[in-house]
C-alpha cells in the first residue's frame, strides 16, 4: 500500500512539474538566448513583437509628434528587477521601402560588459544574432534567412589566440581585476593583421574610485605579456 501511494505521489509531482513548464511566460527574454545555427521561428527568443514595440515607444512623449514618419528613429528601453536591460530601436523608412525596415534589440545586464544583439526584419523575423563586449564581437554571430536558417556564420575568435575569458582568468590571477565587472575595468582587443599575430593585444582600462579611469593594462595576445601603455 505504501508503495502504491509512493507511485501516486511521484506521478502527481511529475504532472505538477509539467504544468509549471507549460505555463512559463513565453515572452521573457534572457542573456542565455539560444545560439544555435538554425532557430525555430516559433521560439519566443527569435520573434519580435512589432505591435508591442510600437505601443511602448509611442508612450514616450518625444516619439508622439513624428510617430512612424520616415527618417525618424524610435526606441524603447526597459530594465527588469534582476538588472536585465532591453533596448529596442528602429528607423522608419519611406513608404515605398517598408520591406527594408528592421528592428534592433540589445540585451545586457547591469555591470556586465556583454551585449546580445538581435535584429529582426519588417515582419519581426530574426535575421541576426550576435554577442559582443562593448564593440568587439565575441564567439560567433549568425545571419538568418526568412526561414530561420543560418546563412552566414562569423567566428570572432579566429583572429586571437586567447579569448576574453582567458584574459579575465589571467587578470584575476595576476592582478585581482575582473573585466566582466564594468565597475572594475573595461576591456578591448585589437588586431590589425587579420590573423593571429604578436602585434595583437588586449587593452584594459582599470577604473578607480567613482568609476573614473585609473590606468591602462596592455596584454599581448600571443604571449600574455603585460606591457606598459605607450
Amino acid at each position: 500500500m505504501r508503495t502504491f501511494h509512493s507511485i501516486l505521489l511521484a506521478i502527481f509531482c511529475l504532472l505538477m512539474s509539467s504544468c509549471h513548464i507549460q505555463t512559463k511566460s513565453p515572452d521573457k527574454r534572457s542573456l542565455n538566448a539560444t545560439t544555435t545555427e538554425t532557430i525555430n521561428q516559433n521560439d519566443s527568443t527569435c520573434c519580435f513583437s512589432i505591435k508591442m514595440f510600437e505601443e511602448n515607444s509611442y508612450k514616450q512623449e518625444r516619439n508622439k509628434e513624428n510617430f512612424k514618419k520616415s527618417g525618424f528613429s524610435y526606441e524603447y528601453t526597459q530594465e527588469s528587477d534582476n538588472g536585465v536591460i532591453i533596448r529596442q530601436v528602429t528607423t522608419y523608412p519611406d513608404k515605398d521601402k517598408l520591406n527594408s525596415q528592421y528592428y534592433v534589440e540589445d540585451i545586457t545586464k547591469k555591470w556586465s560588459p556583454f551585449t546580445i544583439q538581435k535584429r529582426y526584419d519588417y515582419k519581426g523575423r530574426l535575421i541576426y544574432w550576435g554577442k559582443s563586449i562593448k564593440i568587439d564581437g565575441v564567439e560567433k554571430s549568425y545571419e538568418y534567412d526568412e526561414n530561420g536558417k543560418a546563412i552566414v556564420t562569423t567566428d570572432h575568435e579566429k583572429l586571437f589566440k586567447h579569448t576574453f575569458a582567458d584574459i579575465r582568468e589571467f587578470l584575476l590571477k595576476e592582478k585581482g581585476i575582473d573585466i566582466y565587472d564594468t565597475r572594475q575595468a573595461i576591456a578591448r582587443r585589437v588586431n590589425h593583421e587579420g590573423k593571429i599575430s604578436s602585434e595583437s593585444y588586449y587593452r584594459v582600462l582599470v577604473l578607480g574610485k567613482e568609476n573614473l579611469p585609473d590606468y591602462y593594462i596592455k596584454i599581448v595576445d600571443v604571449t600574455l605579456e603585460i606591457k606598459p601603455e605607450s
